[in-house]
Formats: structure tokens, C-alpha cells, sequence
């Protein structure tokens, strides 16, 4: 007989530790934890756009890496206790990822802000064993980086 165990942090998710691999449940990530994991990148990259000073400020940023400050920053859990908190790093990195291949799918993103709207162009930097790593660049109407017409 197995048991599951809860792990609970901050009663934000419930998830039971899995037997292997193939048993996955992903409704835990519908709703609030998927918006503030998006919410979280705009975040990173209205910074971005805001504190450079270049005509076009660009950004990369790995899904895995995301995943690891959105963790530390809400909950406080390092990168180095992933070990502990097994399911919490694989749910929050398999979102990462599916948030940026969305993203890489659309070739764009773009922000609404209070006073400004931010367009950034997504292209795939690199891959590396499930990390997909992505480059935003800021685009205005008439620069290269916009999407052409068609």
C-alpha cells in the first residue's frame, strides 16, 4: 500500500508526492498560480523595457530560471532544496514551459500597462534538456523587430 504525502506551503498548493512519473495532474495550475507565474514574467520584463536605456532592450530568460525566482520570491524556497520540494520545482518549471512555448508559438507578446504598452518580439535562444530559453525584444511600430503585415 502506498501513501501520499501533502506538501502544503503557505496553503497555496496541495500536491500529492507521485509514485512515478507517468501520473500527472495538472489542475492544480488552473486559475491563480498560472496568472501570477505570467504575471510575474511581465513583471520581469516591464523592468527590462523600463531600465534600459537602449532603443531596443532585449531579455533572455530560461523557463527553469523563471520558475526558480517565481518560487523564491512567493514561497522563499532556494533552488537548492529542490530536493525537498520535488513536485513543487517540476509543476512550477512544467508551467514555465508551457507559458513560453505559448508564447514562442505566438512570436509576440505585449503588455498593457497603466500609462504605457509594451510590444516585445519572442524568438527561441536555446534549448538544453527541457530548459527552453527565450529572447524578448522591445519593438516599436517602425522598428525591424515588428511583425510585418501579412
Amino acid at each position: 500500500m502506498s501513501k501520499f504525502v501533502q506538501v502544503t506551503i503557505n496553503g497555496l498548493i496541495k500536491m500529492p508526492r507521485q509514485r512515478n512519473h507517468n501520473q500527472r495532474d495538472y489542475t492544480l495550475f488552473e486559475g491563480p498560480l498560472l496568472q501570477s507565474i505570467q504575471s510575474y514574467l511581465v513583471k520581469k520584463l516591464k523592468r527590462v523595457a523600463s531600465s534600459s536605456s537602449d532603443e531596443y532592450p532585449s531579455a533572455i530568460i530560461g523557463s527553469n530560471t523563471l520558475a526558480d525566482q517565481f518560487i523564491l520570491e512567493n514561497w522563499g524556497i532556494r533552488k537548492s532544496q529542490r530536493v525537498s520540494y520535488r513536485n513543487l520545482f517540476q509543476r512550477v518549471r512544467l508551467e514555465c514551459r508551457s507559458i513560453f512555448n505559448r508564447y514562442l508559438r505566438l512570436g509576440r507578446l505585449e503588455i498593457d500597462a497603466e500609462t504605457r504598452k509594451y510590444a516585445f518580439r519572442v524568438y527561441k535562444f536555446s534549448e538544453n534538456r527541457g530548459n527552453l530559453i527565450l529572447g524578448f525584444v522591445k519593438y516599436s511600430r517602425n522598428s525591424e523587430w515588428a511583425p510585418s503585415a501579412s
